[in-house]
């Protein structure tokens, strides 16, 4: 327990330190696990550079599913027992989005052919409780979610011409939203570097999100499918 006491102040630190600074956390959590990664790792508590990719299954029958996006962050994890351990990630970045229309007002001008993609980009902290078995691990929790931008790209073509327009629709979705993951994984060590093993993870996602009053849907409720590297450093 004094173990993970001293570790969790540097680490509450670094977190807080990464809030701070919004636009620039997806550097920052890469350079924070290069730096003191082995410097904060114990037999008990380290540090992983997560990086991964995004599949988006929105519910709203008014808007369909999209393309990939990517998540990128910081992964701490906590030994409890033999069996147990607490995983919990700073997602600096993590891309949703759908097909469809949120404001229409925004396109104001003629077109024979239009596509619309929404996209959300989101801060993720999801808190996993995991069960360790030989190298596999699976594991279930809560996410807490932000919404730092959302934007609408519309594909145009009039007249053999086309056009890309972009709309910022931040104000059409409550920006917190709340998660539940169920995750699925594999430790894998490698023989050069046994003290820095990669994670594999397959992790699904209900996340649950309202619309303000100006959006035509009253929530973008979805589920979100990550495949996610994490790049560990364990103190043997």
């Amino acid at each position: 327990m004094k173990v993970i006491k001293r570790s969790l102040f540097p680490f509450l630190f670094l977190i807080l330190s990464l809030f701070s600074f919004q636009k620039k956390a997806n550097g920052q959590a890469a350079i924070i696990v290069l730096i003191f990664g082995d410097q904060l790792a114990t037999e008990k508590f380290h540090l992983s550079f997560d990086i991964g990719l995004n599949y988006t299954d929105v519910l709203n029958a008014d808007l369909s599913n999209s393309r990939l996006g990517l998540n990128f962050g910081l992964g701490t994890h906590t030994k409890l027992s033999e069996n147990f351990s607490l995983s919990a990630n700073f997602n600096a970045l993590s891309q949703h989005g759908a097909k469809g229309t949120i404001n229409e007002d925004a396109i104001t001008i003629p077109y024979d052919k239009i596509t619309n993609n929404i996209q959300l980009n989101l801060l993720e902290l999801p808190i996993v409780l995991e069960y360790n078995f030989n190298n596999y691990f699976i594991g279930s929790g809560i996410s807490f979610n932000h919404t730092s931008s959302a934007l609408q790209t519309s594909y145009i073509e009039n007249d053999g011409n086309s056009l890309e327009l972009i709309k910022d629709v931040s104000e059409y979705f409550k920006p917190f939203a709340f998660g539940l993951p169920f995750d699925l994984g594999y430790r894998l060590y490698l023989k050069k570097l046994p003290n820095n093993p990669v994670y594999l993870k397959l992790r699904t996602i209900y996340l649950m999100q309202q619309t303000t009053g100006l959006a035509p849907i009253e929530n973008i409720d979805r589920f979100v499918f990550q495949f996610t590297l994490a790049f560990a450093f364990i103190k043997k």
